[in-house]
């Protein structure tokens, strides 16, 4: 069967948080984009369509190539962005991929592969360039050893001789010469102190752990432990995370950041399993106590201000994460309870317009909400929210829901117990849906 293919425009943006990506039903991801219009330039069509599913409006926009897929000719340009992504008409679903964080359509994925490919072949081909300029001058440097005129232009008058050049190299020796000798002299306690240092420090650098130092008055410390947590995010079996969301770095109700332990090691549950494994999590089964925080100001990257320490303690399992409170703690828990358990997991934060604030916390009509999603082997993707209930309630708060944009978000309890309604109340209608896969760290 043959299929007529459309002229598509496709575009590819890039953030500090990856590859943005969009999705209708939160199954499978793509680029933004869509089918020409009849008359439509490949170039307005690609602005158009970014526009009409992201609401962003590009700064610049740039042809990067064709690829041809099954149904489409993709005119592939890469285009800069100013604001957020939110979105739009069909689009109900936003992400960034960063590698193998998000399911993504096969055209998709290929046309990612060969724009990185791209980047990695120009990349090479500047330091091929490079080489190729120091292998030059190092034969201009041997020609000149010769006595060989060297740089001729294409004006016969402009030669530059070898016996010119070398006048000017004997000068400019001659000055570092005597201004060394200057400098060693007035300086010469002040090099001898610094050896001495050195020397009374090298079994404290040669026995202390470290793979980066900084010496300031005279005293040596290391910047970079030797796991390198702190910069790679990584520790034993796991890759830390952190949840950039549109408006800033998500954080709990601790003022701490959120920080995702993902396994790497782990799969996608089928719905079974997923089942097994919420109820032998206890997450569900903490109350909910609302408190209202405001992370404070910090000095550096938020990775640099996250305890690596008391994350290491959490995957070594010598510390409990801390007691959840609101729904960002409950979501971040069961997260890395399932990441542990060899589950992957997403972590959603979304916004929620029309709250009534049951309880009256003093939680405004919009507002957000944070939950979980497991991309289930059989049953596709599937929310669910953990937090606990405030006061008496059933002992088991497991809740699936539906959960797309302009719809309400009312749970369902997975595991409902006699005496209490399975349906939980509705929190409004949903406006906005954030999926991350593995969060981001250092990047």
């Amino acid at each position: 069967m043959t299929f007529e293919k459309h002229r598509r425009g496709t575009a590819i943006v890039t953030t500090p948080k990856g590859i943005l990506v969009v999705s209708s039903d939160g199954k499978l991801f793509s680029l933004p984009g869509g089918q020409a219009r009849r008359g439509e330039n490949d170039r307005d069509t690609v602005l158009r369509e970014l526009r009409e599913e992201t609401g962003l409006v590009a700064t610049s926009c740039s042809f990067l190539f064709e690829h041809t897929s099954k149904y489409y000719y993709h005119k592939v340009h890469l285009i800069t962005v100013s604001g957020d992504a939110t979105p739009h008409q069909e689009i109900k679903y936003i992400a960034y991929f960063t590698g193998a964080n998000v399911p993504l359509l096969h055209s998709s994925r290929r046309i990612i592969e060969r724009y990185q490919n791209t980047l990695y072949k120009n990349e090479t081909e500047n330091r091929f360039n490079q080489e190729d300029y120091n292998i030059t001058l190092r034969e201009e440097r041997s020609v000149e050893k010769n006595n060989i005129p060297i740089f001729i232009t294409n004006n016969s008058n402009k030669k530059y001789q070898t016996k010119k050049r070398k006048s000017y190299l004997k000068i400019a020796i001659a000055i570092i010469l005597v201004a060394s000798v200057v400098y060693f002299i007035t300086n010469q306690s002040n090099l001898m102190n610094f050896s001495s240092f050195i020397q009374t420090q090298t079994t404290t650098i040669n026995s202390a752990s470290g793979s980066l130092w900084k010496i300031t008055n005279n005293t040596i410390s290391p910047i970079i432990t030797s796991t390198g947590i702190s910069v790679t995010g990584r520790y034993k079996n796991y890759q830390l995370g952190i949840v950039k969301a549109p408006d800033g770095v998500l954080s709990d109700s601790y003022g701490n950041f959120v920080v995702l332990i993902n396994n790497i090691n782990a799969k996608n549950p089928t719905y079974s399993q997923l089942l097994n494994f919420l109820k032998s999590d206890k997450t569900d089964q903490y109350p909910y106590q609302y408190v209202s925080t405001t992370l404070g100001s910090y000095y550096g990257s938020a990775e640099s201000n996250v305890d690596i320490e008391s994350i290491k303690e959490i995957i070594d399992g010598t510390k409990q994460q801390n007691t959840p409170r609101i729904c960002v703690d409950f979501a971040e828990m069961l997260y890395n309870n399932a990441e542990k358990s060899g589950i992957r997991c997403a972590f959603i934060s979304i916004q929620l317009s029309g709250y009534t604030d049951p309880y009256n916390y003093g939680i405004p009509s919009n507002t957000g909400h944070c939950l979980d999603a497991f991309n289930t082997t059989d049953r596709g993707l599937v929310y669910i929210d953990d937090t606990g209930i405030s006061g008496g309630g059933p002992s088991n708060c497991d809740k699936i829901v539906s959960l797309k944009i302009g719809n309400s978000y009312i749970p369902q309890s997975l595991f409902p117990e006699y005496g209490w309604d399975s349906t939980w109340s509705n929190s409004g209608i949903v406006t906005s849906i954030y999926i991350t896969w593995g969060g981001n760290w250092n990047n």
